[in-house]
């Protein structure tokens, strides 16, 4: 027969296990973070404009949040329109940059921004390239707001030579579409 002490044993066990469980989950937590810590990488910005901003990310974030220097109104079915973030980047050699547009800019507009590829050789100001989709809505954006991300993106060192086969995949020569994807 279970007595109310057993309960209260099992209750106590049931609760050591979850701490038990929550302090492993911290002890993880800690070494995540202390290998973070450890192996942060500088990257050197350069302010081309005097209005222009740092980027800035939250530490665990994937991406640089960009600000725009000045007001700017993108009109309908603009393509193409280059605007400037007022930073430039000193990148390591094994390290690139990519822009992209915020998550929000995406679901909220027509509003696109082509992914852009900035080269560790290249140190004159980013750009955004973006793009307006609607035929008649304006978008009107304020200085300091964040429209675009700067994604840091690995580079190895590669060299291209020639061959004379390629390996053989099941997959083959099928082009588009012929992953059944």
């Amino acid at each position: 027969m279970t007595t109310i002490e057993d309960i209260e044993i099992a209750t106590l066990k049931y609760k050591f296990d979850e701490l038990d469980r929550e302090i492993g989950i911290m002890k993880h937590r800690v070494k995540t973070l202390e290998k973070m810590f450890t192996s942060v990488t500088e990257i050197p910005f350069r302010l081309v404009r005097s209005d222009a901003k740092l980027p800035s990310k939250h530490l665990t974030a994937s991406a640089y949040d960009l600000y725009l220097t000045e007001d700017i109104t993108i009109y309908p079915f603009t393509k193409g329109r280059l605007i400037g973030t007022g930073i430039a980047a000193n990148f390591p050699l094994d390290l690139a940059g990519e822009t992209h547009a915020r998550s929000s800019i995406n679901k909220n507009t027509d509003i696109r921004i082509n992914v852009g590829l900035i080269d560790n050789d290249y140190t004159g100001e980013i750009f955004l390239n973006v793009d307006n989709l609607s035929w008649w809505k304006f978008y009107k954006f304020k200085k300091g707001d964040r429209i675009a991300q700067l994604k840091i993106v690995n580079i190895p060192v590669t060299e291209a030579i020639e061959v004379n086969f390629t390996k053989d995949s099941e997959r083959g020569e099928k082009g588009f579409g012929s992953s059944g994807r």
